[in-house]
């Protein structure tokens, strides 16, 4: 990994050397990438600080990650929090709602109780606004309630529908 040769190699340098090596290799054979950029420690402890951690994510998926950092946030380890995004052109897919899936009997009773014997008297055209509000939310609300929202999960690169 590095270009420079040391004129002094002690053992515990030719086992770093090694180490690098294998990693090096490790990560060309899986088609891995080290996230981490710059030198602070990741670990750190009253008397010592290192770095002994590695992110790695896949080629296509490291295109995708911006502001890789490390925070100075107290995180109850001796490990330091690491903080990302993910910046994708893909679409996000919309939640949905099947109604074929709905509890219809459980909608009837909900809207039903949440109009609780309205529309008795409409005399004049707020009446009739205030009317068509309260039939608005309530028939939202019940279909809410009872007709479950589903979206698509992404899962180890299967898409997968979640209820």
């Amino acid at each position: 990994m590095s270009d420079v040769i040391p004129t002094h190699i002690t053992s515990a340098g030719v086992v770093q050397i090694i180490i690098e090596e294998a990693l090096l290799e490790y990560l060309i054979t899986t088609d891995l990438d080290i996230l981490d950029t710059g030198n602070s420690p990741t670990f750190v402890v009253s008397n010592r600080q290192e770095i002994i951690d590695i992110s790695l994510a896949s080629n296509d998926l490291a295109q995708e990650i911006i502001n890789w950092k490390f925070t100075d946030k107290e995180s109850l380890s001796d490990h330091r929090h690491i903080h990302f995004s993910i910046q994708s052109d893909r679409p996000q897919i919309p939640a949905w709602r099947n109604p074929r899936t709905a509890s219809w009997d459980s909608f009837k009773e909900d809207l039903r109780r949440r109009m609780g014997g309205r529309m008795t008297s409409l005399r004049t055209v707020e009446d009739v606004e205030r009317e068509v509000s309260v039939l608005q939310t309530s028939l939202v609300e019940s279909c809410t309630d009872n007709c479950k929202e589903r979206r698509k999960v992404s899962k180890r690169g299967a898409i997968m529908v979640a209820p």
